[in-house]
């Protein structure tokens, strides 16, 4: 690009006098002269600027493909020839400066392109850059407590990590000592600080702000957060989206009807004026090249997925911005959706002749390695209740997924989960008294064993986005497994109307419903947190899985929502119906210029020099439209 904006510069500075100047006044030696410096001038540009023109095209061309960088290798080519033929027969049809011209803004129009197209990896390339190179491990803890410093990529699943306070976390894991407050701002997009304590877990890239904490490392390498957010940034950037896959098509269609136009138009002039059948053929060469049209879609939504990946929203799968753009309803789970998703446990009320330690004891080994808000929960009522008695072992664990967790202990069936789900094992009623407010229970083949309460809250900006959604023509619903007093109560404080709102629903009846929408003319986004929502996630036209407290390595989803505010989702919405205004008027300018030029082009009316600027600057006015989905008219340089 470089060369070429330094060759287009000089060899415009011999090329304006003859513009601008009277036959009579420029003497031949003049004329003479500035043609070959045009002509040397013009070489490095296409020796090594043009380069990738001519490779792209000699490749197609030996795999049978004719594609958009043949018509312009062909009309470089033809222009270069037709000029250097007419300088050594001391004729004027000379257009080295169109030559430069042509191949500077035709470079700078796919600069911006891949620019843009990069500028969504930044903030993965920000992460990797922040995570740090050494780390503190703990050997021999607890018993013991000596501070190692080790290379961070020679951590392992299970060693005990110090982070210091203003260290970065090298790896994922969980708090198993400390509180701080953490700046997630490289990951989620918010600025704010979040505190995270005992059993919270940590994502690589993090940064600690407040005291030291020491940490369990549960995943490394490839297998970390930040690895696949890295996978699926790039996954979405290698799909293409079904405006693209129509350019492609129509450029493949194109490129060879290019060809033929301008060789007939060739054969024609040779009839009429044998000296311009060139001019006319690189010109349209140049007129019809496809580039605007390949760059219409690609462009629009590299920015709009960099812009979205910026405020929390890591969209992962092509064409899912079409879809949430065409969509008509919004299904959302509540807990972790609606709400923050932070269980706590607000009381244990005891049903059998076992104590609160017994209790806690008893969930923690049904709901170990569970990520589920619900198991973190209880972790954390352990630790604030510093339970005394051993967690034993649970054998023969099976999920029931939206219904809770059943295992065995000691040769005792118990469950843990919802009221069916438990009376279904204990096979007799509550007993009386039992706290109305109690969202979860245990029991086991013996008897009731514990109600549980938990509280959650409301997110802040939950009720803006709701109406926002509702404002964009999205019908907003709530699916949700837990019960009806609570869910009416969110349901109440966010604006839901009684005919979309669902509580006590398995994950069955959440598909249920999710189908009985989809039955009519309407597209359906879900948004869950990818555990107890796979079904309805999966069934959904568009389906968007809530941060970083799922597993990230086993979603499927078409978008990820890194952030724990829903405002990306109406920026999406936003964004995504603006994306496709802007692909249309791209695609609209593209045709229209070549409705236009082509005819002129072929009479005669436009020379090789106004063919390749028009061409070129098509391709730029394309990108500058797009560039309008980033937020700002502007790009990321690269070094």
């Amino acid at each position: 690009l470089g060369v070429a904006l330094l060759g287009m510069m000089q060899v415009m500075m011999f090329t304006v006098p003859l513009y601008f100047f009277a036959a009579d006044e420029v003497s031949s030696e003049a004329r003479l002269l500035m043609g070959w410096a045009g002509l040397v001038l013009t070489l490095p540009v296409l020796l090594i600027s043009a380069r990738s023109f001519f490779a792209g095209a000699w490749r197609d061309m030996r795999i049978g493909r004719v594609s958009m960088d043949l018509p312009i290798a062909l009309a470089i080519m033809l222009t270069f020839t037709g000029s250097t033929a007419s300088l050594l027969g001391g004729g004027s049809d000379i257009y080295f400066d169109s030559i430069s011209m042509f191949v500077f803004l035709l470079l700078a129009a796919r600069y911006l392109e891949s620019s843009a197209r990069e500028s969504s990896l930044q903030l993965i390339e920000r992460l990797t850059d922040a995570l740090p190179t050494m780390a503190t491990r703990i050997d021999g803890f607890p018993d013991a407590q000596c501070q190692t410093s080790i290379a961070a990529s020679e951590l392992r699943v299970g060693d005990i990590v110090r982070i210091a306070t203003g260290d970065a976390v090298a790896t994922d894991g969980i708090i198993i000592e400390g509180a701080s407050d953490f700046d997630e701002s490289l990951l989620t997009g918010e600025s704010q600080p979040v505190p995270h304590a005992v059993t919270d877990m940590l994502a690589g890239g993090s940064l600690n702000l407040g005291a030291p904490v020491l940490m369990r490392v549960t995943r490394t390498g490839e297998a970390t957060t930040l690895a696949h957010l890295r996978r699926l940034t790039e996954q979405a950037l290698a799909a293409r989206p079904r405006f693209a896959e129509l350019a492609d098509k129509l450029s493949r269609w194109i490129a060879p009807m290019t060809l033929l136009l301008a060789g007939a138009s060739a054969l024609v002039w040779w009839g009429i004026d044998p000296a311009r059948s060139l001019g006319v053929a690189a010109a349209v060469l140049a007129v019809t090249c496809p580039c605007a049209l390949a760059l219409a879609a690609p462009t629009a939504q590299a920015l709009a997925t960099s812009r979205l990946a910026r405020e929390g929203l890591l969209i992962t799968r092509a064409g899912t911005l079409e879809k949430i753009a065409n969509a008509t309803d919004i299904v959302f789970d509540k807990t972790g959706t609606l709400t923050h998703g932070d269980l706590t446990v607000a009381a244990v009320q005891g049903l059998g002749p076992i104590e609160t330690d017994e209790i806690i004891a008893i969930t923690l080994a049904l709901e170990a390695g569970s990520p589920h808000p619900i198991a973190r929960a209880l972790q954390k009522l352990s630790v604030a209740a510093a339970t005394k008695t051993r967690v034993p072992t649970a054998h023969r664990l099976s999920l029931e997924s939206g219904a809770g967790v059943a295992g065995e202990i000691n040769g005792i069936q118990y469950r843990l989960g919802t009221r069916q789900f438990v009376e279904s094992l204990v096979a007799h009623a509550l007993p009386a008294g039992t706290s109305p407010a109690a969202t979860l229970f245990l029991g086991s083949s013996r008897q009731w064993l514990a109600a549980i309460v938990l509280s959650d809250t409301l997110k802040l900006d939950a009720v803006a986005s709701v109406a926002a959604l509702r404002a964009s023509g999205l019908t907003a619903h709530i699916l949700s497994g837990d019960r009806r007093d609570r869910v009416a109560s969110i349901a109440d404080a966010v604006g839901f109307t009684a005919t979309t709102i669902r509580a006590e629903q398995t994950p069955a009846q959440k598909l249920d419903y999710a189908r009985a929408l989809q039955t009519s003319p309407r597209s359906l986004i879900a948004v869950g947190d990818g555990i107890n929502d796979a079904p309805l996630l999966g069934a959904a036209e568009v389906s968007i899985a809530m941060g970083i407290g799922a597993d990230l390595t086993r979603l499927t989803a078409d978008a990820v929502l890194l952030s724990p505010r829903l405002t990306p989702l109406v920026t999406a919405r936003k964004l995504a119906r603006q994306m496709q205004t802007v692909i249309r008027q791209n695609f609209a300018w593209a045709v229209a210029y070549n409705l236009i030029a082509v005819p002129l082009a072929i009479t005669g009316h436009i020379t090789p020099a106004w063919a390749a600027i028009g061409m070129a600057l098509s391709s730029l006015a394309v990108v500058v439209n797009s560039l309008r989905l980033n937020g700002r008219l502007g790009f990321a340089w690269r070094s």
